[in-house]
């Protein structure tokens, strides 16, 4: 008799126990082609989509035509998220809703609604600034039905004094976005007219993880692209720090 392949460890590659799909509801800068397909192998090439803002008509399409399993939302959805938690639709009553976020004060405020508001209490969070050794493994967490804690939606938690935490969190914000050191020596190469491919090759990864620090970095700084990326690089002042 065959038997239906169940969910492995959050270590390995996550096999879905059942067909399924999942959606990332953002805009191509948010959620790139790349994100897409780390996605799906993740999931043992599970299908994934993409759409630029919420559409619950196409959400309830693909739920019973494709069995929807996790919808990843970008924070400027919030609002909308919120009121779909709030709902209880039966058609989504086995959707697990992720909040993609950017700026951790966004998400803080949604994860401190976990007391008050019990229908938040099944939100996945997922930082799209994180390192991509950190990332990717958070995201197999996500699709295993794992549910954690970051440290930047944490710290509140973790401070005696909440203003404390957030004068902290102000003065950090004056030393401008929080490059990780890998994402600064990406910027460096493509600053210099360096191709992907290049760019792995000198730092010895592959071409797949320079384009998610560069997405990483890009997202960061607030720019659209890489040329707009090297021109930030080269005018910043970063390149002097090292």
């Amino acid at each position: 008799m065959l038997q239906t392949p169940r969910a492995e460890s959050a270590i390995g590659q996550i096999v879905p126990a059942h067909p399924g799909c999942l959606i990332f509801i953002g805009s191509r800068l948010v959620f790139s082609d790349w994100i897409l397909r780390v996605a799906s192998e993740e999931t043992g090439d599970m299908p994934v989509h993409r759409m630029e803002k919420p559409d619950p008509a196409r959400l309830r399409e693909l739920t019973g035509r494709e069995g929807l399993r996790v919808a990843f939302i970008d924070e400027s959805f919030v609002d909308e998220l919120l009121v779909r938690l709030d709902a209880s639709d039966r058609a989504f009553s086995k959707l697990r809703w992720v909040l993609a976020y950017r700026t951790p004060a966004s998400a803080r405020r949604i994860f401190a609604l976990r007391e008050s508001r019990p229908s938040v209490r099944s939100l996945f969070f997922l930082p799209m600034n994180a390192p991509i050794d950190s990332w990717v493994p958070m995201l197999k967490l996500i699709l295993a039905g794992d549910f954690f804690v970051t440290g930047d939606l944490a710290c509140d938690l973790c401070t005696a004094d909440p203003r404390e935490a957030s004068a902290l969190r102000d003065a950090g914000a004056e030393d401008g976005p929080a490059l990780t050191p890998r994402e600064r020596q990406v910027l460096a190469l493509v600053a210099e007219g360096k191709r992907n491919k290049c760019i792995a090759f000198a730092l010895e990864v592959s071409e797949h993880t320079v384009k998610l620090h560069l997405h990483n970095a890009i997202a960061k700084i607030g720019v659209r692209n890489r040329t707009e990326a090297a021109a930030w690089y080269l005018t910043s002042g970063v390149a002097s720090h090292g």
